[in-house]
């Protein structure tokens, strides 16, 4: 079990909250009124206006019938429904408003498809219903209208054991026909001296005797059915079969006619003969239509050759062979369904832009209407309008009136700066304090100042020691690579006098 929120708009337009528990997919207890059958939750749909509840495939389809759709209940017209499934296919837990036309456009809904179908001949003529005579009725009106006023009548006809009254059971009236006392007697007279006559054929008798002859009615238009076949067959075979097929088609197919029409009268005979040649002449007009037909399917077959030679597929100078045409028609086939995918696609498309399209109206109208009240609160009444409008003079001495005292102010501000200006000294009290303040941040400013040189000079002596003894490392670094230096232009000196030599040698030998 689970519980699941649903929300129903009101009539008023609030939005009310209920809360349903079942299986999900199931019903909650409504009936369709177009199907009769029980309404899914996720499928559920209102009317709005008179709330009224159906499936929403349903309601939908209703809607299509006709441009201006009315409830089928109380015929309120109506253009929204609350459901809760949306126009993507998701389904909401709960219950919002939409519009029919979007609905309709929908992913999800499938409209009722009608089919034409043709008319199917069901071979009425192997049909021999039972043909019942009005009379029937009359016989029974008989049974119960033409007895004797000593019987008492039923307040039904059928039923078991009669009819209760007064808390009697009384016996159901049984027909007595008598032709010679139409008039009924006393229920106490004596029927000893009355003639016993016949009784007439019952309702019953008489649907038996109607069902046999209709039952020999049917066997003898089979057996006729049967000679006609016999006919077609044995005019089909060649004449050098006839000979040999005669027998067995006579043993086999003309025995139960010959059998019949033993039985029948002589014009039986007759019947038959006219059958065959009416087969016959039915045979003849199917052979000529079919081969009108022939014709037209031969036409026809030249047409779509000469319309597949003449295509770019095919090779000049070449038939249009089976494989090329299947191939490009396969082809042809694959593209189609290409392009089905892309119409569907489309529609898709099409059908999220109304969306957007329609939301963008509704939020077009919603400003519209913002920008309506607006201008309604900025134009006040007329009573109002006239109470805050003056005259222009006045309205001009008021503005002029306005600058001169704002000027006024001004020149009040400037004296006023300039008398404090005029009449400060260092002896009245603003001046003692100010030259108080000055003294305590003259000495404060001193002792950041101390403060800070002594903090450098620290630094700076640090830095300053640093650097000397980074001196003294190159120096001493400076000093070993001068005698390094030293030692090698020694060993290159003597290198140079070993090569002088040797050439000094070698120029000599």
């Amino acid at each position: 079990m689970i519980k699941v929120e649903r929300f129903i708009l009101n009539k008023e337009g609030s939005r009310g909250k209920a809360e349903i528990q079942g299986m999900a997919g199931v019903s909650h207890g409504g009936v369709c009124a177009i199907c009769l059958d029980e309404i899914a939750l996720q499928d559920a749909a209102l009317v709005k206006g008179c709330e009224h509840e159906y499936c929403v495939t349903c309601i939908l389809r209703w809607a299509t019938y006709s441009q201006k759709p009315t409830c089928p209940q109380c015929k309120l017209p109506f253009e929204f429904l609350n459901v809760h499934r949306a126009l993507d296919g998701s389904i909401h837990d709960y219950m919002y408003e939409e519009s029919v036309c979007l609905l309709l456009r929908a992913t999800w809904f499938k409209p009722m498809v009608v089919e034409e179908q043709d008319n199917i001949y069901d071979g009425l003529e192997e049909y021999y219903p039972y043909e019942e005579d009005e009379d029937d009725d009359g016989d029974l009106d008989e049974v119960y209208f033409s007895s004797s006023s000593s019987l008492r009548i039923g307040n039904r006809r059928w039923g078991d054991n009669g009819y209760v009254r007064a808390g009697r059971q009384e016996a159901r009236p049984v027909h007595r026909a008598n032709l010679q006392e139409p008039v009924a007697g006393s229920s106490r007279d004596s029927n000893k001296n009355r003639p016993i006559e016949d009784k007439k054929t019952g309702r019953r008798a008489k649907r038996a005797l109607k069902r046999e002859a209709a039952d020999k009615a049917a066997a003898a238009k089979h057996q006729m059915h049967l000679a006609s076949l016999y006919y077609l067959v044995y005019a089909s075979i060649p004449e050098s079969w006839a000979y040999m097929c005669a027998r067995p088609v006579n043993m086999f197919i003309l025995r139960p006619i010959l059998g019949s029409s033993k039985a029948e009268t002589p014009g039986a005979t007759t019947g038959i003969i006219l059958t065959l040649r009416e087969s016959l002449q039915e045979c003849k007009d199917n052979l000529a239509t079919c081969q009108e037909e022939l014709e037209a399917a031969k036409s026809e077959i030249q047409k779509w050759h000469s319309l597949f030679q003449n295509e770019s597929f095919i090779p000049a100078g070449t038939t249009p062979e089976h494989k090329l045409v299947m191939n490009y028609l396969q082809s042809l086939r694959y593209s189609e369904e290409s392009l089905r995918e892309q119409l569907e696609k489309a529609k898709k498309k099409e059908a999220a832009f109304i969306v957007t399209f329609a939301k963008r109206e509704q939020e077009i109208m919603e400003l519209k209407s913002a920008v309506r009240d607006l201008k309604a609160q900025l134009k006040p009444p007329s009573v109002q309008v006239r109470r805050l409008l003056l005259d222009p003079a006045i309205h001009e001495e008021f503005t002029r009136l306005k600058n001169l005292i704002e000027e006024k102010d001004k020149k009040m501000k400037e004296m006023q700066d300039h008398i404090n200006a005029m009449s400060f000294t260092p002896y009245n009290k603003n001046g003692k304090m100010l030259m108080a303040k000055c003294r305590t941040l003259q000495e404060e400013n001193e002792e950041i100042g101390n403060q800070a040189s002594e903090g450098k000079m620290h630094e700076l002596s640090l830095k300053l020691a640093l650097q000397k003894s980074q001196n003294a490392e190159l120096r001493t670094q400076f000093e070993g690579l001068c005698k390094h230096m030293e030692g090698l232009s020694d060993d290159a000196e003597k290198s140079h006098e070993m090569v002088s030599f040797l050439s000094h040698l070698l120029s000599t030998h």
